[in-house]
């Protein structure tokens, strides 16, 4: 499963067409990956035809990234940037003096 909603979203919707289509014209479309394990088919077959499909590397070039990234930010690998407040922070600081004035 893909961290991204929208991605998951999208494969789930996707595979509830390709299912419809599948069960009307057997024929014409091969059956969403997820279908294949209820109908026994093997998990290698399953991630053969996720792959295939394109699924399985949409999910890890959106998974691998955030997967990194915390776990290089966790063990210290890398230091996040300490940033001194942006414009938001200096016009609430200011609107905070003015009412505090007032």
């Amino acid at each position: 499963f893909s961290f991204d909603t929208k991605q998951q979203l999208r494969f789930l919707l996707e595979g509830a067409i390709r299912t419809a289509i599948w069960k009307r014209f057997p024929s014409l479309v091969y059956p969403d990956p997820q279908v294949l394990i209820g109908c026994g088919y093997k998990l290698s077959e399953v991630y053969a035809a996720a792959k295939s499909m394109g699924i399985i590397d949409a999910v890890h070039a959106t998974n691998d990234p955030a997967r990194r990234e915390y776990w290089e930010k966790r063990w210290g690998m890398i230091q996040e940037k300490k940033t001194r407040g942006g414009i938001s922070a200096k016009v609430l600081l200011s609107a905070t003096l003015c009412a505090g004035l007032a």
